[in-house]
């Protein structure tokens, strides 16, 4: 692609968003890789949202909804619009005949540790008779397991107030908070996932920084379709439902029933 003006966005389910139009001659669509463009969308987004940044794992679409490797030059490209989304990740499935080295390459240090130790004391056990592994790795500063995103909640209140309303195809929730859409848009970030999402409300009116966040929705996202709007006085999350999950939602966030087997 070159010659015309070809644009890269950056949509605002990820914070303030940003658009780089582009216009290159046929030597520098060629020496252009797609990534070096993504890395200066990247530190731009960083600039005017503070300490956050992109969620991992993002690569540009076209307006045919194909994917665009970093390492393709623009030269090579089809298209005039290019997107930035998150793509999902599958499963990687280990099989059970792995080959040992494979297996060892996988094993922790602590698990290397361990072993080593266990094989002193088989060796020598007079001179070992207590040892214990003691690994130096320090916890986050934030519950990955409330945060898959990352965030410290420590710099958080967490809101509590919401409702929603459930559609064939998607689920709208509203947030209410006074005032809030007076705040400058770098202010509010969205992060949206398979299965989970939160919002962060950054300098609030009070001088507080706030929080909503579900971590494990009741049925599955298409959390590349979620999007959010600002209101005088609401924040309002379109959550689109996976394709393949539209049934009901009862609950906002997911609740497990007595028998029920534990889900990814």
């Amino acid at each position: 692609m070159t010659g015309s003006t070809i644009y890269f966005h950056l949509p605002g389910c990820y914070g303030a968003p940003l658009t780089y139009p582009i216009k290159l001659n046929e030597t520098e669509s060629k020496n252009t890789r797609i990534g070096l463009i993504k890395d200066a969308l990247a530190d731009d987004f960083r600039k005017r949202n503070g300490p956050y940044s992109l969620p991992e794992h993002c690569q540009f679409f076209n307006e045919f909804r194909h994917p665009i490797d970093d390492d393709m030059k623009v030269a090579n490209t089809v298209g005039n619009d290019f997107v930035l989304k998150q793509i999902k990740l599958e499963r990687q499935q280990v099989p059970d005949n792995i080959h040992p080295d494979i297996l060892e390459a996988t094993k922790t240090a602590a698990e290397k540790l361990s072993e080593r130790i266990a094989t002193q004391q088989n060796e020598n056990p007079k001179e070992y008779p207590c040892a214990r592994v003691k690994t130096n790795i320090q916890k986050n500063a934030y519950n990955a397991r409330a945060s898959p995103f990352g965030t410290d909640l420590e710099k958080y209140c967490t809101l509590h107030k919401y409702t929603y309303e459930d559609k064939n195809g998607a689920v709208k929730v509203y947030i209410p908070l006074d005032g809030v859409g007076d705040l400058p848009t770098q202010y509010i970030i969205c992060n949206f996932g398979p299965r989970q999402f939160e919002v962060l409300i950054n300098n609030y009116h009070d001088g507080k920084c706030y929080r909503f966040a579900c971590g494990k929705t009741h049925g599955p996202l298409d959390f590349q379709g979620c999007t959010y709007t600002i209101r005088e006085n609401r924040i309002v999350l379109n959550l689109k439902k996976d394709p393949d999950g539209h049934d009901g939602w009862y609950e906002l966030f997911k609740t497990r029933a007595v028998g029920e087997k534990e889900y990814d």
